[in-house]
């Protein structure tokens, strides 16, 4: 992610590049260990009083597809290893705790996610109840034991709750395809967790995979979550054994054609695979149809075209130290100009080879494409492309080929 980005100066000194960064490395002050990887890679690993770093990193990469969070939980527990699996996608993260092969403990960022949501899930709370009692909630307070100790649930009903949420979470984190991960091992003076559980992983995995094979049957059908379901009038009377009753209930009486499927998943607390399933069943029983749009989000144009302006910036800063800025904008305008994306990106760039996102905007808006934000992400990655392509022509190897790598890597943070 952008928001990510570190600069490190030539005398050594590191400095965030955003506010947003700054503060979150604010918030994190102490003593740090430094261990490097692999070419361009560090990690930071925090010390305690006595200088020994606090757990022990003993795997990390990049998640490449649906399937690696699989293989990475496979691993663990064929080793037999105990600790944190930090699973961080797109837009949130998980920890999942393992120990003798088995999921101990589960956290989330996700609000779908949250204990709050399992409950309204299951018909404990009611949703309309939920925002009021989250509310009463002191900060030092649990959210499910304040519930036990006003008498809106027992104890046995809330550890119950607690396994569905973490085994949620479980199945949730092996959906992830894009990001990065960890394993880390704690030190032995850790604090266990606030509830602990005991799923076999090996039975959890088998569950999971078969969602994953679920998952790819519904993106046969639906390719992407940025369609509006409609309800179809007229439709024929669902069979209560052809679906389940949250379909019905949470999911079919909000199909109006102003909420896209991510606004479903939301609204409905269901998160993104119900909610991408129930879909797929109203499809499948003729109950609702897809359409398209009005599909333009402004607030993830505005973030690609950030993305974008930061990686050409840099692109130009190389151009600069080589060859001619001047020439490298005048060739991104004239393909600009020349090719099929100017009707949105228009004829040419500014002086660094960036775009101005309020005048994309409007363009879109002007356009009759039947899915405006697959053409800017389109537009985008191609105009990218050209721009590294464009410098390269005029640099040493070495540097070539270290602004390829840089590029590549951040472009594919550039995604829907």
């Amino acid at each position: 992610m952008a928001d990510d980005r570190i600069r490190l100066s030539g005398d050594g000194t590191l400095t965030s590049k955003t506010e947003g960064l700054r503060a979150r490395l604010a918030a994190q002050p102490g003593e740090y260990r430094l261990e490097e990887g692999p070419q361009g890679m560090w990690m930071l690993s925090r010390v305690s009083s006595d200088g020994k770093p606090r757990g022990r990193v003993l795997m990390m990469g990049e998640l490449v597809s649906r399937m690696t969070v699989v293989e990475i939980i496979n691993l663990v527990t064929s080793a037999n290893w105990r600790g944190e699996l930090h699973i961080i996608g797109s837009v949130g993260r998980r920890i999942l705790t393992v120990d003798q092969g088995a999921l101990k403990h589960a956290q989330t960022d996700f609000e779908s996610e949250r204990l709050g949501q399992v409950l309204v899930r299951t018909g404990v709370v009611q949703r309309d109840a939920l925002p009021s009692l989250l509310k009463q909630k002191s900060p030092d307070q649990r959210f499910g034991q304040m519930l036990v100790e006003r008498g809106l649930l027992d104890q046995g009903t809330l550890f119950k709750q607690l396994q569905n949420q973490a085994e949620g979470i479980f199945q949730a984190s092996l959906l992830e395809e894009r990001g990065a991960y960890w394993f880390v091992a704690p030190p032995d003076d850790a604090p266990p967790p606030p509830t602990t559980v005991h799923f076999p992983i090996q039975a959890l995995l088998m569950e999971g995979v078969q969602r994953i094979d679920e998952m790819s049957l519904y993106r046969e059908r639906i390719p992407h979550n940025r369609f509006f379901p409609f309800a179809l009038s007229g439709a024929p009377p669902l069979r209560s054994k052809d679906v389940e009753s949250y379909v019905t209930e949470n999911v079919l009486p909000r199909c109006d054609g102003t909420k896209s499927i991510d606004d479903l998943a939301r609204e409905s607390g269901l998160g993104e695979f119900p909610a991408l399933k129930a879909v797929y069943q109203l499809l499948r029983g003729n109950q609702v149809q897809l359409r398209r749009g009005p599909t333009l989000d402004k607030k993830v144009v505005l973030r690609l075209v950030r993305q974008f302006n930061e990686i050409v910036r840099d692109i130009f800063v190389v151009v600069a130290t080589y060859g001619s800025m001047d020439v490298a904008r005048r060739s991104l305008s004239s393909w600009l100009e020349l090719g099929p994306h100017a009707a949105v990106l228009g004829g040419e760039v500014d002086v660094d080879g960036t775009l101005d996102a309020a005048t994309l905007i409007a363009r879109l808006e002007g356009t009759a494409h039947d899915d405006p934000m697959a053409q800017i992400h389109q537009a985008l990655h191609e105009l990218a492309a050209y721009a590294l392509f464009t410098a390269s022509s005029g640099l040493p190897r070495h540097e070539e080929q270290s602004l390829a790598r840089d590029v590549n890597h951040r472009l594919k943070q550039l995604r829907l």
